[in-house]
């Protein structure tokens, strides 16, 4: 990488971020524990743009 690292973002069903994390390496640790179980969106991005994105849920 050039310098510029990926950003992690976590998001509510209603799409509002709740957790933004630049990733400095492939075991960058997210942290998630004031968060409550239910269903989740993410997004990886890269120069400001959606490189990956998925759902996880949390238990």
């Amino acid at each position: 990488m050039t310098g510029e690292n990926p950003v992690f973002v976590l998001f509510d069903l209603f799409g509002r971020p709740l957790v933004t994390q630049t990733l400095t390496g492939f075991d960058t640790p997210i942290d998630t524990k004031r968060l409550p179980a239910g269903m989740y969106g993410w997004q990886m991005r890269y120069r400001g743009v959606v490189a990956q994105a998925g759902k996880v849920v949390k238990r």
